[in-house]
């Protein structure tokens, strides 16, 4: 039977034995991407030359695609416990001092995200389980105000649905995985947090000044943004990942 579909397998701690990659590969998968969220340089590099092996050994065309973290936003840390008592309607400030938070305030150690940040934007923490809204925008703070939650906690992650992050969609860490993995000629490399079609471009100027490979760029589609910028973005990338 014709496989119409192709089966991309993330590969784990647990499925990144050569062993185990034999057996994926003969049950059908066409794609190993491997997660740079949780292993980097050696670690990956072992297993893209397992897959480069087992493909070459069986016949089987298998590829690689890179899948980089991206920007990681967090907050900072709390003096003396880990969590703190919020309510909605209280005022809630988020600044660039790395003083341990309280109950009213706690650090937010990227000033790009301050700076992009206006008047109405929401923040959500905890996986969405706290919500705050921005009233205020300051030259190294942010005042906003509780709409929903009981508990913050230490460096939790946190997003902004409605906020263009001025950022560039390259971290120190993802530059430092993309300057590895270059030398291992991945197939794909998907991008995380992709905004609009320039964080496209820069990755593909990234590759094209380190490698003569055809590395092929997929773009993660994952926020509000990117959503609004679509037609441009699927222009710019080679695939999108939803």
């Amino acid at each position: 039977m014709k496989k119409f579909t192709k089966i991309t397998s993330s590969i784990g701690p647990k499925s990144g034995s050569k062993e185990i990659l034999e057996k994926m590969i003969a049950a059908g998968v066409n794609v190993c991407r491997l997660n740079f969220s949780h292993d980097g340089g050696d670690v990956q590099g072992a297993k893209i030359d397992a897959v480069r092996e087992i493909s070459a050994a069986t016949g089987n065309p298998v590829a690689v695609l890179a899948d980089l973290q991206g920007p990681k936003h967090r907050i900072g840390n709390f003096e003396t416990e880990d969590k703190f008592p919020i309510k909605p309607g209280q005022k809630f400030v988020f600044d660039s001092d790395a003083t341990p938070g309280n109950s009213n305030r706690v650090q937010l150690p990227d000033m790009d995200v301050i700076h992009s940040l206006k008047a109405g934007d929401r923040i959500l923490l905890n996986d969405g389980k706290i919500e705050m809204q921005v009233e205020k925008v300051n030259s190294d703070s942010i005042e906003a105000i509780v709409i929903r939650g009981t508990e913050i906690w230490s460096r939790r992650g946190f997003n902004l649905p409605d906020t263009e992050v001025a950022t560039s969609v390259l971290t120190a860490k993802d530059r430092a995985d993309l300057e590895y993995v270059l030398t291992k000629n991945p197939d794909f490399v998907a991008i995380s947090f992709v905004q609009k079609p320039e964080d496209v471009f820069e990755t593909r100027e990234f590759i094209k000044a380190r490698t003569s490979h055809p590395v092929k760029i997929i773009a993660k589609i994952e926020r509000p943004q990117a959503v609004e910028k679509i037609e441009a973005i699927v222009d710019a990338a080679d695939g999108i990942m939803i």
